[in-house]
């Protein structure tokens, strides 16, 4: 908490030099604008458009000697198309153009991760919104920063939300040997320990999903969980191999959370939970203040992703 203190100062510091200079700060909001999950994108645009004017309310409010009446953020919306090459183009333009004081985005883990070693050499503070893979935060990034839980503590928020619906089906624990896939499959092993009592033995199948699944006696019709930990080719990979006469209910962090890894599950008529998908339906409504104000503009509920961008921008 002391380091993220540090940085948001630095952040503000840097800002209200800017504001002071050309009583503009501008911020870029990367987003997968035109990819397939456009939609959420959009929400993100929303929530940021609605958190510059909070965080140009706050600055007013802040500053001693306002510059010529209330401070502007300028936002710049940056499509990274939901692809790593296309982000990291866009990172490198954003810092060659030398104009923003911070960044917000991307949503995914794909993109965020690419990005945020470019937004560091530049020393530029970067925000990401829906990024739950660790690595992001864990590789030694000063100026990478999330607004959402990683898997590790989204699979054991999962479970805890979840685990009534599953009470008594047998469960098994697996994932790919990364480090993303082993840690997933640990939080929602961890989870399963402190809230039942019972060790979870975490399997091991290797990045081809290809190891020895070791399946537990089950009757025909039975209903079992497969809490997974890995990405989207090495998950098909493994509920391919699934015997076909047990109700299946797959359990993963959203780097199995794909569109051709819901077309898998529905095919093999399996039941696909998200981790993030399944927090979300946990969340309290926003806040009644921020609701009402983006009902007001854009004629629709804020979704969770608009609560996070209105938050990072609003925050830096």
């Amino acid at each position: 908490m002391k380091s993220l203190a540090c940085l948001l100062i630095s952040a503000l510091v840097t800002t209200t030099v800017k504001a002071q200079e050309a009583n503009e700060i501008r911020i870029a909001v990367v987003a997968p604008i035109s990819s397939r999950i456009g939609h959420v994108a959009q929400e993100a645009l929303n929530g940021a458009t609605l958190g510059a004017k909070e965080g140009a309310s706050r600055l007013a409010s802040w500053s001693a000697r306002p510059v010529e009446g209330v401070p502007n953020i300028k936002l710049d919306f940056f499509d990274d198309r939901g692809d790593a090459r296309t982000a990291q183009d866009v990172a490198h333009a954003i810092v060659r153009s030398g104009k923003y004081a911070a960044v917000v985005g991307g949503i995914n883990s794909g993109t965020a991760i690419p990005s945020a070693h470019i937004f560091e050499q530049a020393t530029l503070i970067n925000m990401s919104l829906g990024a739950t893979n660790p690595l992001l935060t864990r590789s030694g990034h000063r100026w990478a920063l999330r607004m959402s839980m990683d898997d590790d503590q989204l699979a054991r928020d999962t479970y805890r939300v979840s685990q009534d619906r599953f009470l008594g089906q047998p469960a098994l624990f697996i994932h790919d040997g990364t480090f993303y896939g082993e840690l997933t499959a640990n939080g929602f092993a961890s989870a399963h320990h402190a809230f039942k009592g019972e060790f979870a033995h975490v399997k091991n199948l290797g990045i081809e999903g290809d190891g020895d699944l070791q399946m537990p006696p089950l009757s025909r019709g039975a209903a079992a969980v497969l809490y997974l930990g890995g990405m989207d080719k090495f998950a098909i990979k493994v509920i391919d191999r699934l015997p076909r006469y047990i109700h299946w209910t797959i359990v993963s962090g959203d780097g199995a959370c794909s569109e051709p890894m819901a077309q898998e599950t529905a095919r093999l008529h399996m039941v696909l939970v998200c981790a993030s998908q399944e927090r979300k339906a946990s969340v309290p409504p926003s806040g009644s203040a921020f609701e009402q104000a983006y009902k007001a503009q854009f004629g629709q509920q804020p979704g969770q992703m608009a609560q996070a961008a209105f938050d990072a921008v609003a925050l830096l």
